[in-house]
């Protein structure tokens, strides 16, 4: 009986043993404001989105390593992804509001040129699919083939200029936000003025009454 009850013991401690050898599941990272803008500001700088097919997931971990945040390529992209929809689900609300632009900060920057990045990639991804597509179509003959070149550089060059207006129209908006910043600043500097002197003058009417 002795035997019996010793063997749960024996169990638990080889499995105690067995532990350190066992597959651990890797710690998932909590994000912060702090590593998120570490992470989109490396992200912008180094674009994954224009790398090739099969070395993106490297891309990512090098983003990753970079902005000194502990996740691999495939965490990276995740949490680049869910940054990126929402921003821009934000900015489409914000558009069918037609409301008040909102206040520019750095890591609304990038992400509006990190999101430009990602729509260039995956209008540059279909193109190549559409052009796969009408290669294995072809019937090899020269003519067919030049069309479809020149059919593409159009739709490329209509998505550059697409790009293009946005950017300018994003440029326009950060202006118009630091001329709001700017007349606020003033503003202010303008009351504290006021009000210093409306203090002086206060002071120099109980000074005047206190010497009569």
């Amino acid at each position: 009986m002795a035997t019996s009850n010793e063997l749960p013991s024996e169990q638990n401690a080889n499995s105690l043993s067995d532990a350190p050898l066992a597959k651990r599941r890797k710690t998932m990272v909590p994000f912060t404001d702090e590593l998120d803008f570490q992470l989109i500001e490396e992200a912008q700088a180094r674009n994954p989105f224009g790398e090739d097919y099969g070395e993106k997931t490297q891309a990512r971990a090098g983003v990753a390593v970079a902005a000194a945040v502990d996740v691999g390529g495939r965490r990276c992209r995740e949490r680049c992804n869910q940054l990126l929809d929402a921003y821009e689900a934000k900015q489409n609300a914000s558009e069918r509001r037609s409301g008040p632009c909102e206040d520019y900060t750095p890591k609304n920057e990038c992400l509006a040129e990190l999101l430009e990045m990602r729509e260039m990639e995956m209008l540059l991804k279909n193109d190549k699919k559409q052009q796969k597509n009408q290669q294995e179509q072809e019937d090899g003959v020269g003519k067919e083939k030049q069309e479809n070149h020149t059919s593409s550089l159009e739709q490329r060059d209509g998505v550059a200029h697409e790009l293009d207006k946005r950017k300018i129209s994003n440029e326009e908006k950060r202006f118009a936000l630091e001329q709001r910043r700017l007349e606020l600043q003033e503003l202010r500097m303008e009351l504290k003025r006021n009000e210093r002197l409306a203090f002086i003058d206060m002071l120099k009417t109980v000074i005047s009454k206190y010497n009569s």
